[in-house]
């Protein structure tokens, strides 16, 4: 009875662990895959110094970033603007394909991560704040095993014993980093004056990201203050409590809350990438993929 009972137990924490592991692996590459393929034909214009001097273009570079220019500098004078960001771009979509399909996972995560913060890291000019969370997944798919489910490499190569290890401390990295983010996040909405408490943060914001599909909605919302008002007390305050989250009684409830507020940043103000990752994040620190079972 007991030698079942720890064996029930010891599946159900193995599939826990692929699930969230194989989560993660397989958002974070299908969402930078979904990224570099947006640009579409713009990637050679937007990169390659066509709209905006590769000389601007790499002037907000810090200190902490000068290898990345030392590697523009070496590959410019060895193969040329074009062809340093065309090369660029195909070694980040195949290592992305591969991370994606768990093909030699570790290294192809390593490559992509490289092939990110070269290519958005390199050039501060179309860096966004949801790339650093882009490039910390990449980073976390390089250092921690998230071969195991729904990858080759599970299937073809033998099993690391410290895998199991690495896949919770990933979770505890995730979700350590996510309230660290969250807290601070509300802690600025909170002592920045009263615009969040008001509601005009919440009107600025709608306003300044609307696009035309969202246009309409967004000048119907403006005429209920009272919405925003509740929207902008309801965000501080959940940014704020967001470390309640590690309650279990009511980790569901905040998971689920989590996430629809990023729904709504995706819809209101057209940020789906930065939505998209977050919520990867949370889904992998706090839900429980046993429900599946």
């Amino acid at each position: 009875m007991n030698v079942e009972l720890e064996a029930s137990v010891e599946t159900r924490t193995n599939a826990s662990r692929i699930g969230f592991t194989s989560f993660f692996r397989i958002g974070v590459s299908f969402l930078c895959l979904t990224q570099i393929v947006s640009y579409g034909q713009d990637f050679d214009k937007i990169f390659s110094g066509h709209i905006i001097p590769l000389d601007l273009m790499s002037a907000g570079i810090g200190k902490l970033d000068t290898t990345v220019k030392d590697f523009y500098d070496f590959a410019y004078s060895s193969v040329g603007n074009n062809n340093t960001f065309l090369y660029l771009k195909y070694t980040y979509v195949i290592s992305l394909l591969m991370l994606l399909l768990g093909i030699l996972t570790r290294p192809a995560a390593v490559f992509a991560f490289i092939c990110n913060y070269c290519l958005f890291f390199g050039q501060e000019l179309v860096t966004n704040g949801y790339d650093i969370f882009m490039s910390n997944s990449l980073l976390f798919c390089s250092l921690f095993s998230v071969h195991r489910g729904l990858s080759l490499d599970q299937y073809f190569f033998s099993r690391n014993k410290n895998a199991g290890k690495e896949s919770y401390f990933l979770r505890k990295v995730l979700r350590v980093t996510l309230c660290v983010v969250y807290v601070f996040s509300g802690l600025s909405k909170a002592f920045d004056g009263l615009g969040w408490w008001n509601g005009e943060k919440m009107l600025t914001a709608l306003h300044f990201n609307s696009s035309k599909s969202s246009f309409e909605l967004i000048d119907s919302i403006s005429n209920y203050p009272l919405l925003l008002v509740a929207g902008g007390i309801i965000t501080v305050l959940l940014e704020l409590a967001y470390p309640l989250i590690y309650y279990v009684k009511i980790r569901k409830y905040m998971l689920y809350s989590v996430i629809a507020m990023h729904v709504g940043i995706a819809v209101m103000l057209n940020l789906n990438a930065f939505s998209m990752i977050m919520i990867i994040w949370n889904i992998t620190a706090f839900y429980d993929f046993d429900e599946f079972d």
